[in-house]
Order: C-alpha cells, then sequence, then structure tokens
C-alpha cells in the first residue's frame, strides 16, 4: 500500500469520500428513484475524488474493497439473516462508523464494501463472481442502476445536498491538524535520530484507524507491532514503513536496560545475538552481534 496512492488522508479524498459515504447512506435508505439518483451521487463523488488524484488510486483501493470490504459486507450479510434484520440496516451502521473515524486510509472500505455490496444485492444483481475476479464495485454499481458514467464536473453541484458545507469545515480543521502531525513525523522519523528495524522474517499488525501517509518517506502507523528473530517490537505512537519497505523506522535514541530497548512510544524486547549498530547513512540499526 503506497502512500503516493492515499487520496483518502489528503483534503480533497477525505472530503469526497465523505460525500460518497453520505451518498450511499441515503441510497441504503431510500428506495425507487430517489435511491437511483443517490446511488448516483455516490459514484459521482467518488469518480471527483479519482480525477483530484494521483494515478493508481482506483486500483489500490479496489484491492482493498475486495479484501477488507468484502469480508465486512460477508459479515453484514449474515449477522443480519442470523438476526432476521434487514442487512441495510447494518451497512448503514458501518458507514456512519467509518465516517468519524480519523483515519479513513485502511479503513475506508469496511464501509463502503457491506454498503456496494447491499446496493448491489437488492438491485438483484450477479456481481460476487465479477467482484472476486478483481471487478471494481463503482463500475458493477454503474451497470446494475444502468447508470451512465459520471462527470466529475457535476459534483459540486452535488455536494451540496450532502453537507458539504460542514464536511468542509470539518476536514479545513483536520487538514490543519494533519500538517501539524507530519511537521512531528519529519522532526523525530526523517532529521532526528532514529532506530532501524529489519522486517523480513517478522510478522505483526496495526491500527487501521491510525495510519497516516507521509510523502515520499512513506506511511506512518499509530500503533505498530511486530515479532522477528531480533524479538518483540510494540509502538504506540509513530512507526515509520519507507515506501520501499524493508523496515520499521523509530524514533531515537534507544535507551537499553538488559535485553529491552525502549525510545518515545515504543518498547522492544530482544533475542539473544542482537544489538544496535551504527548504519552508514545514519541513525542505529538492529544487527547481529559479530562474533
Amino acid at each position: 500500500w503506497s502512500s503516493d496512492v492515499c487520496s483518502s488522508d489528503l483534503f480533497a479524498g477525505r472530503y469526497w469520500l465523505r460525500l460518497e459515504l453520505r451518498a450511499l447512506d441515503r441510497a441504503l435508505a431510500s428506495t425507487g428513484k430517489a435511491r437511483r439518483v443517490a446511488v448516483a451521487d455516490a459514484l459521482l463523488f467518488r469518480a471527483k475524488r479519482y480525477a483530484v488524484s494521483k494515478p493508481g488510486v482506483a486500483e489500490a483501493e479496489a484491492l482493498l474493497e475486495a479484501n477488507e470490504g468484502l469480508a465486512e459486507y460477508t459479515g453484514v450479510t449474515l449477522g443480519a439473516q442470523t438476526l432476521g434484520a434487514a442487512p441495510a440496516a447494518y451497512a448503514r451502521r458501518d458507514l456512519a462508523s467509518v465516517e468519524k473515524r480519523s483515519s479513513l486510509v485502511r479503513s475506508f472500505a469496511y464501509g463502503t464494501g457491506p454498503a456496494y455490496g447491499v446496493l448491489l444485492d437488492e438491485a438483484r444483481a450477479s456481481w460476487r463472481p465479477r467482484a472476486i475476479r478483481g471487478g471494481r464495485l463503482d463500475v458493477l454499481l454503474r451497470r446494475a442502476y444502468r447508470l451512465g458514467t459520471p462527470h466529475p464536473a457535476d459534483a459540486d453541484r452535488r455536494a451540496a445536498l450532502y453537507g458539504s458545507t460542514v464536511v468542509k469545515a470539518e476536514e479545513d480543521k483536520r487538514e490543519a491538524e494533519r500538517q501539524t502531525r507530519l511537521r512531528t513525523f519529519q522532526a523525530r522519523l526523517v532529521d532526528g535520530p532514529t532506530v532501524w528495524v529489519p522486517l523480513e522474517g517478522s510478522g505483526g499488525g496495526f491500527d487501521p484507524n491510525q495510519v497516516y501517509p507521509f510523502g515520499p518517506f512513506g506511511v506512518v502507523y499509530g500503533y505498530y507491532s511486530a515479532s522477528g528473530p531480533w524479538g518483540d517490537l510494540e509502538s504506540t505512537e509513530m512507526t515509520l514503513i519507507p515506501s520501499e519497505g524493508g523496515f520499521a523506522i523509530l524514533a531515537g535514541p534507544a535507551r537499553r536496560d538488559g535485553d529491552r530497548l525502549t525510545g518515545q512510544g515504543w518498547t522492544l524486547k530482544l533475542k539473544a545475538g542482537w544489538t544496535l549498530q551504527a548504519r552508514a547513512k545514519g541513525g542505529e540499526e538492529l544487527d547481529r552481534k559479530s562474533t
């Protein structure tokens, strides 16, 4: 997942994504002509978002929807069947939850996946085999409702119907906070002392609600954990994964107490045979002790 295609963390991307979520919610709450209009608006807002984003956004986000999105859709539909409830109500709940999240980069699909899936089901479309083979949900929905290709130039005119003034004010405030956060990342993960942890042979996890694209440097995770041949890492503030991958970069300097390294917001329990070595390009890197 490259930071170059994370449109859903930038102002324009988030603005149009939130309007898409609202249009999907209205579509799920409507029937007949009103639903068709809301579906068209959701697709229009998505088309506008892709038009103002870097190339590759549609393809990258389609992969997320094919994984997290379809998995959440399956949970929504099975849960609704078990309880004898309407899947649309559960899909709307997911949409409301997702829009409130501080980061939409890796979590938007938990809302769009169920919404698109339920709308496709209620249109009686045979869409699942195509989606599994990589078909984009927005394209499948447009075909199911027999809608024309959206024209991004129409998006501003329709935006006011979905509370765009409020959304813009909220996103202006968030953008100022994002710029402050990026300056902090720059100071602590680029300009300041750093600790590099090799990720080859490791596995771990992260909080999808705390994922922050960091321009050409990569992606910063608010919560990140990993275990590898060197030991166990838990970071609760900021961990940079470079665009080229291979390492987790932590804010230094590191303090050592026995088999434990600690830094700002992170702790790493070292396994025997590992230590910190100076890197030629700056910072320190975990490496095996020389024998």
